[in-house]
């Protein structure tokens, strides 16, 4: 999954799929306008938005496994 994180695959594990969506719409964006110079408008903050994730996916992470390892099956 690691090396998947900049097409927001780690989003859709984190039950985020609205922030996947985006982070692939921005990566498919970017990867369309890069050739013609212009791919920096979507990829600035596409980075800033992988930057943020560097920091806070993995409190993000333990908190979802927290809360998936609490439920009780009788």
């Amino acid at each position: 999954m690691a090396f998947l994180g900049w097409l927001g695959i780690h989003k859709f594990y984190l039950r985020q799929p609205i922030q996947g969506l985006l982070y692939l719409a921005l990566t498919g964006i970017t990867s369309l306008l890069t050739p013609i110079g212009l791919g920096w408008i979507t990829g600035i903050p596409l980075g800033l938005l992988l930057f943020k994730d560097l920091f806070t996916n993995i409190l993000r992470v333990a908190i979802l496994n927290l809360r998936d390892s609490s439920v009780r099956y009788y």
